[in-house]
C-alpha cells in the first residue's frame, strides 16, 4: 500500500481500531431502535457537521480530529450523501490532509472502511496535479472493493483524460442540486 495512505501502526493502530469498534457499535444501537430512514438521516447531517468542523480546526489551527470524532467520521462517510457533500468540500485548502487522516487510521477489522476515504484522497490529489497518487489511491479503493462505484468512475475519467475541473463542476453541480 501507497506510504502516504498507508494505515497506522502500533499503539495509534489500536486506538484507532477500538474507536472505530466504538462507533460502529453506537451505529448499530442507534440503528435497532430507531428506523433506519431516520438514523442515515441523522448520521448524515452529522457527519457533514463534523466534516465542517474538522476541516475548519486544520485551516484555522492544524488540528487534526481526535481519535473518536476520526471513527465518526470515517463511520459517516459509509454513507452515500455524506460522501457525495465530501467530494464538494474539494475547494477546502484542508480536505486532502482530512481524507489522508482518516484513511491512515482506517484499520483493522473495518478495514473494508477504506474505499470512499481512498477515494476522496485520491479525488484531491488529482485536483491537486498529482494523478499519479491519484491512480493509485483510485486503485487501491477498487482493490478494497471492485464494486465502489465513485473510485471506479474517477479512475476511468483520470485515464481519458477528462480535465480535474470538468469533473470538478460536475461534482459541484450535483452538490448544489443537493443543497450542499
Amino acid at each position: 500500500m501507497c506510504h502516504a495512505f498507508a494505515p497506522v501502526t502500533g499503539r495509534a493502530a489500536l486506538r484507532a481500531a477500538n474507536a472505530l469498534g466504538r462507533a460502529v457499535a453506537a451505529l448499530d444501537s442507534r440503528a435497532a431502535r430507531t428506523p433506519f430512514p431516520v438514523v442515515a438521516g441523522q448520521l448524515h447531517l452529522e457527519s457533514r457537521a463534523l466534516i465542517e468542523a474538522s476541516l475548519s480546526r486544520i485551516a484555522g489551527a492544524g488540528e487534526l480530529p481526535g481519535v473518536g470524532d476520526t471513527a465518526r467520521l470515517i463511520a459517516g462517510l459509509q454513507d452515500r450523501r455524506t460522501r457525495d457533500f465530501a467530494l464538494a468540500c474539494d475547494g477546502h485548502p484542508s480536505a486532502h490532509r482530512l481524507w489522508q487522516h482518516l484513511a491512515r487510521r482506517c484499520v483493522a477489522p473495518h478495514q473494508d472502511f477504506t474505499p470512499p476515504l481512498l477515494t476522496l484522497y485520491g479525488w484531491t490529489g488529482w485536483l491537486h496535479g498529482d494523478t499519479l497518487l491519484a491512480t493509485v489511491a483510485f486503485n487501491a479503493a477498487i482493490s478494497a472493493d471492485p464494486a465502489f462505484k465513485m473510485a471506479s468512475y474517477l479512475r476511468a475519467a483520470l485515464a481519458q483524460h477528462v480535465p480535474v475541473e470538468e469533473a470538478a463542476a460536475i461534482f459541484r453541480q450535483a452538490a448544489a442540486e443537493a443543497g450542499y
